[in-house]
């Protein structure tokens, strides 16, 4: 059993890309994945429990491995290189929605994808990746009144999550911000 458990980890440690300024998303899902698989997700997202040394410093070792050298001189400093609760509660906070500069790169990129008849397939892909990464802000909008009343709308009107209702959400949003 602890040969398969070790094929697994492999698959997962090697799944994890290199954190960009891009690929946040993609790269906290594989993460929580390998935190999962070693037992570790609850202390990291919920903070339950405590962590091993032996725990630490794999973790620590893993996620500073799979940092771009740019990412990395943005959340490890003398302070934290050593502490990979830090280190975690950095790194969210670096790529936390919250920051409007994030905000509006995400709608950026979001507003100028371009249809290309010839590549419908990396379009959809495009689409999809754009859609999950405005999930994740409106995941992290303030809690006011104008904010609540979107989410509220949003997730008791009984519609499932399309394309158009997330446009139409973060147009109200854009509207609130900018008005």
């Amino acid at each position: 059993m602890d040969r398969v458990k070790l094929i697994y980890l492999k698959a997962a440690i090697d799944s994890i890309p290199i954190l960009t300024q891009e690929n946040f998303s993609l790269w906290h899902t594989r993460v929580i994945n390998y935190l999962n698989l070693q037992g570790l997700k609850e202390f990291f997202l919920d903070g339950k429990g405590k962590l091993e040394e032996v725990d630490k410093k794999n973790v620590r070792i893993l996620i500073t491995s799979k940092l771009d050298p740019a990412v990395h001189a943005n959340v490890i400093n003398h302070s934290n290189k050593d502490d990979i609760e830090l280190i975690w509660k950095c790194i969210n906070k670096y790529f936390a929605s919250q920051h409007s500069a994030n905000r509006a790169r995400v709608w950026n990129h979001f507003s100028y994808l371009l249809f290309d008849s010839s590549d419908v397939d990396g379009f959809i892909t495009h689409v999809k990746s754009a859609i999950e990464k405005l999930h994740e802000i409106i995941k992290k909008l303030p809690k006011t009144v104008e904010y609540n009343g979107i989410s509220t709308a949003i997730t008791h009107s009984g519609s499932p999550m399309t394309l158009e209702l997330v446009l139409h959400s973060n147009t109200l949003i854009y509207l609130i911000i900018n008005c």
